[in-house]
């Protein structure tokens, strides 16, 4: 073998490596984005600062608000384990979204949409869920006692092993599975 085609192959080898170790821009998967109640598009650590502020506010400390996501954009969004207690997220479009864990105590999600959303062992109690959509959505385990239900939507809804206490303000349960099982 001569030189030449030692150096051109361990080029190619060296072009290979490059393409398989670096991913292209195209090939490389975009940042998650939302945007808020006006359209604006947010990167993931905007919405990281507003769920710190948020914190702020529930540690009563000067200078911080309480999170207002009303009507936000938050399809897909991982929220595991998030603090939303006493939040606002009103009409807000989280389809999708992980929010498994997170406490939402007193949250405001009346007329949200949270079709597939994953809120396994959510903390939802006294949680305003009036008119949402949680068709589809996981709910195994979460504690739904006093949460207000009115109108709220959970056609195929995993509700296995989810509290609740008192009525559902007459919400019919019937084609939802209460079993757990996938």
């Amino acid at each position: 073998m001569s030189r030449f085609t030692r150096a051109l192959a361990f080029a190619f080898g060296a072009f290979v490596f490059l393409l398989l170790v670096k991913p292209t821009k195209a090939q490389q998967k975009p940042e998650w984005t939302w945007k808020d109640a006006s359209g604006r598009t947010h990167t993931r650590s905007e919405l990281d600062e507003v769920l710190q502020k948020h914190q702020e506010w529930l540690e009563g400390k000067s200078d911080t608000r309480r999170a207002n996501l009303g009507g936000a954009h938050l399809n897909g969004a991982n929220l595991n384990g998030a603090n939303l207690d006493g939040a606002n997220l009103d009409g807000a479009h989280l389809d999708g979204a992980h929010l498994n864990g997170a406490d939402l105590l007193f949250a405001h999600l009346d007329g949200a949409y949270l079709f597939f959303a994953h809120l396994d062992g959510a903390y939802l109690r006294g949680t305003h869920l009036d008119g949402a959509n949680l068709d589809f959505a996981h709910l195994d385990g979460a504690n739904l006692r006093g949460t207000h239900l009115a109108n709220a939507r959970l056609t195929g809804a995993d509700l296995g092993r989810a509290m609740f206490e008192g009525n559902c303000g007459g919400k019919e349960l019937g084609v939802t599975d209460l079993s757990g099982e996938p």
